[in-house]
């Protein structure tokens, strides 16, 4: 974002002791002179910096002109004034009468120190009689740009004066700030959160750099923070009751991600109040394992990343659990090779329920619905068609069959069929009485 474009110094006064202001954008520091760290009355941060005597004594010296030469630059701060008895200065450029000063006076009667006023290029300019003392003791953000031809002053995002002054004149003495040099008069207050730029802040920007009121602190997000990015791939590895979710967070917003994963709902649209599987890391591809869920059912599936901005979702993606395993599904068929004492059963395992088959066979009685706990005959092997030799039978007698098949779910029948077995055969044998010693057969 061009709230980034050429920024050149950024201080936001949170050091707490010391006479260095760091530049939090590495370029130079600066040196604190008077003011103090103020922890109590401040805008953004842990401190800003106090400036009070209003006898010249309290500034900071950035070391250098930041902007003479510069055919564009920006200027924005907090601030917050507390006396309106004496004049005292915002920031002031190089050397006068060249440069540029914001200052809170009033040069045309000189009896007041309650004004809003700009010195650009040998001339004072006077914005608002009655700025700082409407705004006493109230952090305001002022800012001021410089495009080549005009130089615009802000209230917050409120255009408030625009003077048109040439080509900007520059000073050769160092900027300060909160003074207009040493010996002058320092500013009466706290100043907070200083940025200056080598362009010109957008409307947008500075609206972001406002914030409704909060303000933004350097680096401003590299490009201000924001939500995530994140993406939903299809689900993998899905079971009865497991199935791994798949996203990639492909941006972070510029904030730390504190957690990403995936939520998981029975109903379109889930959100991290529903259920949720959490993955470690930032910004990538990531996987999630989601356990505990009901097999044949549908779900919904959104990724989803957190950061200090906000939570973001991925598109929606769906999968279905797989079925919940069953008892074997089984079919009887008739009975084969029916003897006195023997015949032959048939079965079909048309499916496992999921598990495997652990046992199957035929079971008979003499009654109807016969189960495993009356005779049975085994047949090795799981799934598809099979015999099992039935043995020990009588005669002439009625018999009940049906097929069955076992896994970890349970034991399931086919449908009964019956067979009655032969009669028992008598053999002849033909009559023989004894005769004088001797054997006649009479029949």
């Amino acid at each position: 974002m061009a709230l980034l474009t050429n920024i050149v110094r950024a201080f936001e006064f949170n050091e707490g002791s010391g006479t260095t202001a760091t530049d939090a954008t590495g370029t130079a520091n600066g040196t604190i002179a008077g003011a103090a760290y103020d922890a109590t009355n401040k805008k953004l941060g842990s401190h800003a910096l106090s400036f009070g005597p209003g006898d010249g004594s309290d500034e900071v010296d950035l070391g250098s002109s930041i902007f003479n030469g510069q055919s564009a630059w920006t200027f924005s701060c907090w601030c917050r004034k507390t006396d309106t008895t004496e004049g005292s200065y915002l920031v002031a450029e190089g050397s006068i009468p060249d440069g540029f000063i914001i200052y809170s006076s009033n040069p045309g009667s000189g009896d007041t120190r309650r004004a809003l006023g700009i010195y650009v290029n040998g001339t004072n300019y006077e914005i608002d009689d009655n700025f700082f003392a409407d705004n006493l003791n109230t952090w305001v953000m002022i800012t001021m740009t410089y495009d080549g031809t005009s130089y615009r002053v802000y209230n917050g995002t409120t255009l408030i004066h625009t003077q048109a002054a040439g080509a900007h004149t520059g000073g050769a003495g160092n900027t300060t700030i909160g003074n207009r040099a040493t010996g002058a008069r320092s500013w009466k207050g706290q100043i907070d959160n200083v940025y200056m730029s080598h362009d010109v802040i957008s409307p947008t920007d500075l609206a972001t750099r406002f914030n409704s009121g909060t303000g933004i602190e350097h680096p401003y997000g590299e490009g201000v923070d924001t939500a995530p990015t994140v993406t939903t791939q299809a689900v993998t590895s899905i079971t009865e009751t497991t199935a791994t979710g798949n996203g990639n967070v492909t941006a972070d917003g510029g904030a730390t991600i504190t957690e990403r994963g995936v939520a998981v709902s029975t109903s379109a649209t889930p959100t991290t109040g529903d259920t949720t599987f959490t993955s470690a890391g930032t910004t990538g591809t990531f996987t999630a394992s989601m356990t505990g869920l009901t097999g044949s059912t549908l779900y919904y599936v959104r990724a989803y990343a957190i950061n200090a901005e906000g939570t973001s979702y991925g598109s929606e993606v769906t999968f279905t659990t797989a079925a919940a395993p069953t008892a074997p599904t089984v079919t009887t068929q008739a009975v084969t090779d029916v003897a006195t004492t023997t015949a032959t059963g048939n079965g079909n395992v048309t499916a496992d329920g999921g598990e495997t088959v652990t046992e199957r066979g035929v079971c008979w009685s003499t009654t109807t619905a016969p189960t495993t706990a009356d005779s049975t005959a085994t047949s090795a092997g799981t799934t598809g068609a099979f015999t099992a030799a039935i043995t020990g039978l009588s005669g002439s007698t009625l018999y009940y069959v049906r097929a069955y098949a076992i896994n970890s779910e349970g034991t399931s029948y086919g449908s009964e069929v019956t067979f009655t077995t032969t009669e028992v055969t008598v053999p002849k044998y033909a009559a023989y009485t004894k005769i004088a010693g001797e054997l006649v057969r009479i029949s």
